[in-house]
């Protein structure tokens, strides 16, 4: 047999819901916002580095991973007053970068990396405007920090880290080692 009243108890149910659907309506948890990073793989700039103040151009490589490559060519100029001449040095410095977790938000990527590599130095001594002495030198400098991206300029990373230089110059009185720090802009091609 069948009940007349299940029937209608089932499509008063139906019906309820419908109403209580439309007037109160049901929310969706929030989304959460996914932030693409910039695809960055290939940059070059500028950069500001030393214990002693230099200036130069940079390189940097990074691979679909972690890891990256990173060239830096700077030129130092230091003049000391307990010694005598100028010291002037041309240094090229090869290294790998590795990047530790990124932090990715609405307003700025921040890419945290440490970092090392060897350096190689070209000075000369310069006295009375006569360029009297110059050395080649190998030294090595480790460094660490963060690149950050802003959302409004995607292509360009400025970058800032505190690093370590064993470099020394063989004319007393000019050092261009220890601690320092270093600061970067590149704009990424890829």
């Amino acid at each position: 047999m069948n009940d007349p009243a299940a029937g209608s108890t089932s499509d008063v149910r139906t019906q309820v819901a419908g109403v209580d659907r439309a007037i109160f309506p049901v929310q969706q948890p929030p989304s959460s916002d996914y932030v693409d990073p910039p695809a960055h793989r290939m940059g070059f700039g500028a950069l500001m580095t030393g214990s002693t103040i230099g200036f130069g151009v940079t390189g940097r490589f990074w691979t679909r991973g972690r890891l990256a490559l990173q060239l830096e060519s700077s030129r130092y100029s230091l003049a000391n007053v307990s010694a005598p001449g100028r010291v002037n040095s041309f240094q090229f410095a090869p290294g790998v970068l590795l990047s530790l977790r990124n932090q990715i938000d609405n307003a700025v990527w921040t890419r945290p990396y440490l970092g090392g590599g060897v350096k190689l130095s070209h000075s000369n001594l310069t006295l009375g405007g006569v360029s009297s002495l110059s050395d080649n030198s190998t030294s090595w400098q480790v460094f660490g920090g963060s690149e950050l991206t802003l959302p409004s300029a995607p292509q360009f990373a400025l970058s800032a880290d505190v690093r370590y230089d064993s470099s020394s110059t063989p004319f007393a009185g000019h050092d261009f080692g220890g601690f320092g720090f270093g600061i970067s802009g590149h704009w990424y091609v890829r």
